[in-house]
């Protein structure tokens, strides 16, 4: 008699609180997501990282012939800058609208931007002409305005690399927007903090456009971008992503010299890193954390006849929304399979 009435009980309160099911399980799921979301990253997370950085920086061309003369030497060169251009095109317009520059800057250049970008973002020079945002943890030192103090600079950079002069006006012709019609929107230095937040996920502009993102230092867990590639950015059925990559975010753990250049319209935000509220503080005892901070120099491109963002605040809000609905779903995705292997 008490067996059946306690399997009565249990059905009743069953049947009371199964519409609590649903709500309950999104709950926890949700949880466990905020909290792999605020997580630090490991040691093998940037080594994974750096794998799939390596296969963007890369060409499958092996047509050089370490026996041939200086001439051909030369003319073996040309084709793998020639080989290098199509790969990095390729990536940006049809392989999810990301790639790696690998060493764009050499040691000596390192050295003397990451002097520069102390000395902009230091508080001698807010003014005006070399505007200073604090926001979530990183200072960004605009230098779009011609009396900036380092417009020049980043000008002679620009000047400097005639291959990525060459791939934005190959992108943009893609688009028939031809040299003229596009122009540099952005020029910035930006020092992220330990204690930095998150920011959102955003796209930098909702039309064509392309951002280049050089790394000072070594980037590791001390706030790197991460990116989500789109395999369909302009409704391309000739793209192709390696299984999982539209929906894993790319870690962009770059070496110090390296860039990662994308088309504006990717979703990316900067990681938060090390404890807020631990920013300017003395962190020795956080042995786990990197407590380096993360300087980058960002450059932009964009079509005179769109200028980003090109949207309105919704449209920003949605993409925010969007960015995390797409990591939230691949989080999930994974529990599904570790749950259920088979």
């Amino acid at each position: 008699m008490s067996r059946s009435t306690n399997s009565a009980s249990t059905q009743t309160i069953f049947r009371r609180t199964r519409h609590l099911i649903l709500p309950l399980s999104c709950i926890c799921v949700y949880t466990l997501h905020k909290q792999h979301d605020q997580r630090e990253i490991s040691n093998d997370e940037i080594l994974r990282s750096r794998n799939r950085l390596f296969r963007l920086s890369i060409t499958a061309d092996t047509s050089s012939n370490s026996n041939s003369n200086s001439n051909s030497n030369i003319n073996s060169n040309a084709t793998s800058l020639q080989h290098q251009h199509r790969h990095h095109l390729k990536n940006i317009l049809h392989n999810g609208g990301v790639t790696v520059l690998p060493k764009l800057l050499q040691a000596k250049d390192l050295k003397t931007w990451n002097e520069n970008l102390s000395d902009a973002c230091s508080n001698s020079h807010k003014s005006k002409s070399n505007r200073i945002i604090s926001n979530r943890g990183r200072l960004h030192s605009h230098q779009e305005s011609t009396k900036s103090q380092y417009n020049s600079h980043f000008l002679k950079l620009i000047a400097s690399l005639p291959h990525v002069q060459s791939l934005v006006q190959s992108y943009f012709h893609h688009y028939s927007i031809e040299k003229g019609r596009y122009h540099l929107t952005q020029v910035e230095f930006i020092l992220a903090k330990p204690g930095s937040e998150h920011q959102i996920w955003h796209k930098d502009n909702v039309h064509p456009g392309l951002t280049l993102l050089i790394a000072l230092e070594d980037v590791g867990g001390n706030g790197p971008t991460e990116l989500l590639r789109d395999a369909t950015l302009d409704g391309d059925n000739d793209a192709t992503l390696e299984a999982g990559d539209e929906e894993e975010a790319i870690l962009a753990c770059l070496v110090a010299g390296d860039a990662i250049l994308c088309d504006a319209r990717v979703l990316h935000r900067g990681r938060g890193f090390g404890k807020v509220g631990d920013v300017d503080k003395d962190m020795k005892d956080c042995t786990t954390r990197d407590t380096r901070k993360r300087p980058v120099l960002v450059l932009r491109w964009d079509a005179l006849s769109t200028p980003p963002p090109g949207a309105a605040s919704i449209v920003t809000n949605f993409n925010g929304w969007l960015g995390s609905y797409r990591i939230f779903g691949t989080q999930v995705k994974g529990l599904v399979r570790w749950l259920l292997p088979n």
